[in-house]
């Protein structure tokens, strides 16, 4: 009878060690959940920021300052995360027939747009400032847009109806997102003339 009981006890201490085991494996697996789903949140919430920071700028209004900050942010993004390719991101932007390129590569030169498919360079602040007539290449005398029929400048202003207009707008045509972390990876905008503008300004 001694040994029915010593062997009860026994067999119950083993039930409450295995309890007591599957408690702590529960609470360990929860705790692990409670650590991933936090980094996941994170992790959004860095994406979410990141991608906000550009979707502003997804709008067909965009004046020519815009387009400075935006290929700014594009270009410290890339210097920040030394041009890797699940951060980069790339900006097109299309003048008079020209697409213009902020790469993310170690040759891109902060402020300066790169012309599509040469080694052409133009400084941002140059075809900001300046009359669209007037903008040269990068160590070279030739002008953008020689044979254009591009007017004024890109920053020129007038107040009609008592909103400030722009000569010139970019519109966002495009977003692009890198599949793995859904980060913003490419926008690309097009300049166009705003037709209510007027031509004796």
């Amino acid at each position: 009878m001694e040994n029915a009981i010593k062997a009860l006890y026994i067999v119950a201490g083993i039930l409450v060690a295995l309890m007591v085991a599957a408690m702590m494996v529960y609470l360990f697996r929860a705790g692990a959940r409670v650590g991933e789903n936090y980094e996941l949140k994170q992790s959004e919430q860095q994406v979410e920021l990141s991608n906000g920071k550009f979707l502003y700028y997804n709008r067909s209004n965009n004046t020519i300052s815009d387009i400075v900050t935006v290929c700014n942010m594009a270009y410290n993004t890339n210097q920040e995360t030394s041009n890797d390719t699940i951060n980069k991101v790339e900006i097109e932007i299309l003048i008079d027939g020209k697409i213009f390129q902020i790469l993310a590569t170690d040759a891109t030169e902060k402020n300066k747009l790169q012309l599509k498919s040469t080694d052409k360079r133009v400084d941002i602040y140059s075809l900001m400032n300046l009359p669209l007539s007037e903008v040269k290449y990068d160590d070279s005398s030739t002008k953008l847009f020689e044979s254009s029929d591009l007017n004024g400048k890109l920053t020129d202003t007038t107040i009609l109806e008592g909103e400030r207009q722009y000569r010139y707008y970019f519109q966002c045509t495009d977003v692009g997102y890198q599949n793995i972390s859904g980060k913003i990876n490419s926008m690309k905008f097009e300049m166009y003339e705003n037709e209510d503008y007027p031509e004796d300004i």
